[in-house]
C-alpha cells in the first residue's frame, strides 16, 4: 500500500529542472509553432513566411529573399547550425539558397538532403530534360529517373535511378545491377556500408554491401548501428515473424515492429505485439508486457533502456522497467550522446514538458522545432520554446 501511494505520487509530482530562459523573438501570429525550424545546437531558428505574391524565408526573425516557391516547403540547418539551406523556384527556373546565395540556375529541383556533418549538399535535378543527382555542385551522370535516399557524414550519397525500365542502387557513384524494385537504401553513419530492399523475379531480399539475403516477404528498413560494424531488420515469411542481425535470422512469437540498435550494435530490441498485447524482447527474451508500448531505446553506453507504455488514461514513461512520469501522450524519447540520460518530450493538460530522468521542466506552449534538444557536458538539456507568444532558448539542468 505504502509502495503504491509512493509510485502515485512520483508520477504525480515529479522533481523539478532548473531553468534558464532567454527570449529570443515574438512568434508571428501566422506563424503555427509546428512550422518553425529549429537549428541543430538550438540557438537559432527559422519559418517560410507566405505574401500575397511570393514566400520568403524567415531566419532569426530576418526576411530573406523573396521566390514564387520554397521546393518540398523544406529550410534546414547545416549540422554545425551555421548555415541555412533551401530550394526556391522563381521565373520558372530553381537552385539551391544557402545563407541567401543562390546557386546554379536548374529546370526544377524536387528533392534536396543535408549531411548530418561538414556542408555536404545533394540534389534531384532536371538539365535538358535529363534528371541527375548533384553532390556538391557535381552532378552525376543522366538517367531516367533519380530519387534520392542517403547522404552520410563524408559526403557519401545513396540514391535510385531508372535506367531501360529497371531500377538501380547508386552508392557513392557505383551503380548496383538492376532489379525490379529498389526501395529504403540506407548508409552506415561513417558512409562505408549500404543496404536496401529489391525485388526481382518475384523475390524480395535484403542487399547488404552487395550481398543478397534470403528471399522474403515483407522487410523492414535495414538499421546500422553507430560504428557500422552490425546491421539489423524485421521481416516475415509466410507465418514466421524474424529479426535479422548481421545475416543470423531469429523467430519470435506475434507481430514485431520497432527494431533499435544500441549505439555499438552488441544489443537490440523490439516490440512484439500479440493477443492485443505488446511485449518489449530485448537481446531475444521477451520483457514488460503492457497493453501498448509506443517506443523504446537503449541508452548512449547499452546498459540502460527507456520506453513509453499506453494506460487507461495516457502514457507512462519508463526507465529500466520503472514508471517514473504520466502524460497524456509522449511525442519522443530521446538518448544523451554519452552516459545514460533519457529524456522524454511529452504533452499533458494541453502543455508541452521534457522529462529528464526523473526531473521535468516547467510547463511551456509548445516544444520548437524537429532537431533533439541538446545534451551539454555538464548534465542540462538546452532547446528552444514557446512560451506566451515568444520564442524562447530554455536551458534545464538537474
Amino acid at each position: 500500500m505504502h509502495l503504491q501511494l509512493f509510485l502515485t505520487f512520483a508520477l504525480a509530482a515529479p522533481a523539478p529542472l532548473t531553468t534558464m530562459e532567454r527570449p529570443l523573438s515574438p512568434l508571428p501570429n501566422e506563424i503555427r509553432s509546428a512550422q518553425v525550424i529549429v537549428s541543430p545546437d538550438q540557438s537559432h531558428f527559422a519559418w517560410i513566411l507566405r505574401d500575397e505574391d511570393s514566400i520568403s524565408v524567415v531566419v532569426d526573425g530576418k526576411k530573406q529573399k523573396p521566390y514564387d516557391w520554397i521546393v518540398q516547403s523544406a529550410v534546414d540547418f547545416s549540422a554545425d547550425s551555421k548555415h541555412v539551406v533551401y530550394a526556391a523556384r522563381k521565373r520558372r527556373k530553381a537552385m539551391i539558397v544557402v545563407d541567401g546565395n543562390e546557386g546554379q540556375l536548374e529546370d526544377s529541383i524536387s528533392q534536396w538532403l543535408l549531411s548530418p556533418a561538414d556542408s555536404h549538399i545533394a540534389y534531384a535535378t532536371v538539365r535538358d530534360g535529363r534528371p541527375h543527382a548533384i553532390l556538391d555542385n557535381v552532378p552525376g551522370p543522366p538517367a531516367d529517373f533519380v530519387q534520392l535516399h542517403a547522404l552520410a557524414a563524408d559526403g557519401t550519397l545513396a540514391y535510385l535511378i531508372n535506367k531501360s525500365n529497371r531500377q538501380v542502387a547508386v552508392i557513392n557513384g557505383k551503380e548496383s545491377k538492376p532489379y525490379d524494385l529498389i526501395s529504403d537504401i540506407r548508409l552506415s553513419p561513417d558512409g562505408r556500408r549500404f543496404a536496401y530492399v529489391a525485388s526481382s523475379n518475384g523475390q524480395t531480399r535484403m542487399i547488404v554491401d552487395d550481398q543478397a539475403g534470403p528471399p522474403l516477404d515483407t522487410l523492414t528498413p535495414a538499421q546500422f548501428s553507430a560504428d557500422g560494424k552490425h546491421v539489423a531488420y524485421l521481416a516475415s515469411r509466410g507465418n514466421d515473424n524474424l529479426c535479422i542481425l548481421d545475416g543470423e535470422a531469429k523467430t519470435y512469437p506475434g507481430k514485431i515492429s520497432s527494431l533499435s540498435l544500441s549505439p555499438d550494435g552488441s544489443r537490440h530490441l523490439f516490440i512484439s505485439t500479440k493477443d492485443a498485447k505488446d511485449t518489449l524482447f530485448v537481446d531475444g527474451a521477451p520483457g514488460p508486457t503492457h497493453p501498448s508500448i509506443i517506443m523504446a531505446r537503449f541508452s548512449a553506453d547499452g546498459q540502460h533502456i527507456a520506453y513509453a507504455a499506453q494506460t487507461a488514461t495516457g502514457q507512462n514513461a519508463f526507465i529500466d522497467n520503472q514508471a517514473v512520469s504520466h502524460f497524456d501522450q509522449i511525442m519522443s524519447l530521446l538518448a544523451s550522446p554519452t552516459g545514460h540520460s533519457f529524456a522524454f518530450i511529452a504533452q499533458r493538460n494541453g502543455k508541452w514538458v521534457i522529462q529528464l530522468d526523473q526531473q521535468e521542466t516547467p510547463e511551456y506552449d509548445a516544444i520548437l522545432g524537429r532537431q533533439p534538444p541538446v545534451f551539454l557536458e555538464n548534465g542540462s538539456l538546452r532547446f528552444l520554446a514557446l512560451k506566451e507568444g515568444q520564442i524562447v532558448q530554455v536551458t534545464a539542468s538537474p
